[in-house]
């Protein structure tokens, strides 16, 4: 994506069926127009309500339920 972050806190490491899964995040501010997209097919920011209603590959729903649920940036 072209990003260079420091400072990135690990939030959680998840034991998966298939894998483990090390989340990370980090407090910014991006210009979506600005990153350099690799892979799919667009970058967009979402509320919490529209990816709650959101069906996500990988386990990815449950991932971003539990960062919502511990608030970690509060």
């Amino acid at each position: 994506m072209g990003l260079e972050l420091d400072g990135f806190i690990l939030f959680d490491r998840f034991e998966l069926s298939d894998r483990i899964e090390n989340t990370y995040w980090i407090r910014k501010d991006f210009d979506p127009e600005a990153i350099r997209l690799m892979e799919g097919q667009k970058i967009s920011w979402f509320t919490r309500e529209k990816i709650e209603k959101l069906k996500l590959a990988f386990s990815f729903n449950m991932i971003i339920a539990e960062f919502f649920r511990r608030k970690p940036w509060v």
